[in-house]
């Protein structure tokens, strides 16, 4: 065979193996944000608007982010988010939030213009880790404010283990440490806490011969 011939067969399997790469589909993955109807249509419960959610720069793209080892990250050009991540975080947390806290209606703060919040929730996500070996886990810091009355703020984490070694495994593992996280965070919230917590206080600040 003739060099230039041996050229051209080099070049034709180049192309075919470029183009098996460009042409390899890519796969969508997003986090469970139906929106579960709330137990109850209280007109009298206080609406906490959850937003804006930040997330670490290095999460903000498309690509799946999973670490390997102590120091791997690896960015999947063909695993994808289809919606992004900061999108669809807010619906998730302002979700679960309602599941576990129905002393309250956790809305999106994007998604009310005409309603007078009760209060509002912004969260900052510090980490948030999918680990082949560990599993997940994610961090984030809050802040509740209740228009002109003191604002309190604090951090919650979540941790979820990984059921299947796949992507679809990941994904579901994110969804369920972030359902860990809302369980974390709820209690701390004041309109989540038991109406029996201030009766409580007053009683600790007694004497003990029942004088105040």
């Amino acid at each position: 065979m003739s060099k230039p011939r041996v050229r051209r067969s080099v070049l034709a399997v180049l192309c075919l193996s470029v183009g098996a790469c460009a042409s390899a589909p890519e796969h969508l993955y997003t986090l469970d944000t139906s929106e579960r109807p709330p137990a109850t249509s209280r007109p009298d419960l206080p609406i906490v608007l959850v937003g804006p959610v930040a997330i670490p720069e290095m999460l903000d793209r498309p690509q799946l982010v999973v670490r390997e080892g102590k120091y791997g990250i690896v960015f999947n050009e063909q695993q994808r988010w289809a919606t992004p991540l900061k999108d669809s975080l807010p619906i998730v947390i302002a979700t679960e939030l309602g599941e576990h806290c129905p002393r309250a209606i956790f809305r999106l703060r994007s998604g009310i213009e005409a309603e007078v919040p009760h209060a509002l929730l912004t969260i900052e996500f510090t980490n948030i880790e999918i680990n082949r070996a560990t599993g997940t886990s994610v961090v984030a810091t809050w802040a509740y404010r209740n228009g002109d009355q003191r604002g309190i703020e604090s951090a919650g984490d979540g941790q979820a283990d990984i059921g299947s070694a796949n992507f679809s495994g990941y994904v579901d593992s994110l969804q369920r440490a972030l359902r860990a996280w809302a369980k974390d965070v709820a209690p701390q919230l004041p309109p989540c806490q038991s109406a029996a917590a201030p009766n409580a206080m007053s009683r600790d600040t007694t004497t003990p011969n029942g004088e105040g």
